[in-house]
């Protein structure tokens, strides 16, 4: 269970970042921490797919924020508006 929070409060710090760093349109507060675990997730997921290891605090927030980005980024696209033809 502590895991898990840990987990949500690194997402959380992620989004945050990741919102103040990219300087793409942000969601709110909480829309950057749910980026943030979204992202979390995905880098958690590039870890494990290219690295045999597991990293250290410092690592596991710097993969959250690039993955948080990458969200970021992808849900600035998918947000965009359409223009008219």
């Amino acid at each position: 269970m502590l895991e898990f929070i840990w987990f949500l409060a690194v997402g959380a710090i992620a989004g945050y970042s990741a919102g103040a760093l990219s300087g793409f349109r942000r969601f709110g507060l909480a829309g950057d921490m749910v980026i943030g675990v979204v992202g979390s997730f995905l880098g958690g997921y590039l870890l494990a797919a290219f690295a045999n290891k597991t990293g250290d605090l410092s690592g596991s927030v710097t993969l959250a924020v690039l993955g948080a980005i990458i969200v970021l980024a992808l849900a600035n696209l998918a947000t965009r508006p359409k223009p008219l033809r």
